[in-house]
């Protein structure tokens, strides 16, 4: 990530054109999000009768540092999904559009994206960058 960004950087600077770092961290959280989908919260009751949370971080190929790549787990996403509805609580999946794209990604270069990063294998230092830890902390 952070050797791509320097790349884009260097590139725009030698353009003449200056790209606050705050901006591009803000792009690279809000694509990192479209990536998510979340049901149930923070709507009030109807929609979210309990606090209860359904996540499904493994539906697509995840990379884990230092680890062999983790394979989706088939169905996981929509069983979190359906769960959350049928008991009134909450999910929070990679979106469906996601899950195609990192499989398709996987298919054409042999390995998952690396922008997937398994939740379970985030450093506590980068707690607060990756998607999936960014997005449990707000649910709380």
């Amino acid at each position: 990530h952070e050797e791509l960004q320097r790349k884009l950087f260097d590139e725009a600077l030698e353009q003449g054109c200056h790209v606050p770092e705050r901006l591009v961290d803000g792009l690279k959280m809000a694509v990192e999000d479209s990536r998510m989908a979340f049901g149930g919260f923070p709507q009030p009751p109807p929609q979210t009768k309990v606090r209860l949370l359904f996540t499904a971080p493994h539906s697509l190929p995840l990379r884990r540092e230092g680890h062999s790549a983790h394979l989706p787990e088939a169905y996981t996403s929509r069983l979190a999904r359906e769960f959350a509805h049928i008991v009134g609580g909450c999910f929070l999946t990679w979106s469906q559009q996601e899950e195609h794209r990192a499989l398709e990604y996987h298919k054409k270069a042999g390995e998952p994206d690396p922008t997937n990063q398994d939740p379970n294998y985030t450093h506590q230092d980068a707690l607060g960058e990756r998607p999936w830890t960014r997005n449990l902390k707000e649910v709380r």
